[in-house]
C-alpha cells in the first residue's frame, strides 16, 4: 500500500475514534485545559492510526491481501 492509500483508508477512522475517546476523557474529568485536551487527542490519533496499520499488515500477511 502506498502512503496516500494508507492515509485515506485509516486516518478518518482514527480521527473519529480519537474524538470519541477525547470526549469521554473530558466527560470523566481525566483531562482539563486546552493543552491537555489537544495533546490527548493527538496521542490518540497517532496510537489508533499506528494500530490500524499494524493490524492491517498482520491481517494481510496471515490471510493475504485478497481477504481485505
Amino acid at each position: 500500500m502506498q502512503v496516500r492509500e494508507i492515509l485515506s483508508t485509516h486516518l478518518p477512522d482514527a480521527v473519529i475514534a480519537a474524538v470519541i475517546f477525547t470526549i469521554f476523557n473530558i466527560y470523566t474529568d481525566e483531562v482539563v485545559g486546552p493543552f491537555s485536551i489537544i495533546l490527548d487527542f493527538l496521542l490518540h490519533v497517532v496510537a489508533i492510526f499506528l494500530g490500524f496499520i499494524v493490524i492491517n499488515a498482520i491481517w494481510n500477511s496471515v490471510f493475504g491481501s485478497e481477504a481485505t
